[in-house]
């Protein structure tokens, strides 16, 4: 089983570029999984201070996004064909 960092990653940024999504599949294993992650206040180049800011985050909280939701393969197949009725 890989590691979460070596898994198949996507991260789509807010045109504001505020906030950002990283998209995960997990297809190791027989159950497939799209972890989806929102980071918020992200920008092209952060300052030092903000990314202090995020390490407090994670040492606070023990993980760096602001939200997170596991989408199993069901809820993968109902996300799809909504994005492509779009």
């Amino acid at each position: 089983m890989k590691e979460f960092y070596e898994l198949p990653t996507t991260y789509i940024q807010c045109s504001c570029y505020s906030e950002l999504l990283q998209l995960v599949y997990d297809n190791e294993d027989e159950q497939k999984f799209l972890y989806v992650s929102m980071y918020k206040d992200w920008h092209n180049k952060p300052s030092w201070l903000r990314r202090l800011q995020h390490i407090w985050y994670i040492i606070k909280y023990g993980f760096p996004w602001a939200d997170q939701i596991t989408l199993n393969q069901n809820e993968i197949e109902k996300l799809k064909n909504y994005l492509n009725k779009l």
